[in-house]
């Protein structure tokens, strides 16, 4: 026997047929609103000025998970890292993990 569930979101503003689930989180709580294409349009419209005046603290999380990255701004990016290696003849991959030995040496000199 087959068993076939289907799972259809309404907004919760207005009633009408929702297209996603968004999820924020205010004062350290979580919250999660199904909303249609317009209303998600809106509430990030009205969002974005504070968004926009705020910085970013902890990280994201995929369905993976991701354990221990944070995106604090402090410090050079690696960007700026790999392009100071480059500049001193090192050979380095655009993407993926700064050697440590690599880091220490550019944090030596900085």
């Amino acid at each position: 026997m087959v068993q076939k569930t289907i799972v259809t979101l309404s907004d919760d503003l207005d009633g009408s047929d929702a297209t996603a689930t968004v999820r924020y989180s205010v004062a350290g709580s979580n919250y999660e609103i199904d909303l249609n294409e317009a209303h998600q349009d809106e509430f990030r419209e009205a969002l974005a000025p504070w968004i926009a005046a705020s910085r970013k603290v902890g990280g994201s999380t995929s369905a993976r998970g991701r354990r221990g990255r944070s995106t604090s701004s402090a410090g050079p990016s690696p960007e700026e890292v790999r392009t100071w290696l480059r500049e001193r003849g090192h050979i380095i991959g655009d993407r993926g993990r700064i050697p440590g030995t690599l880091r220490a040496e550019f944090d030596a000199a900085h």
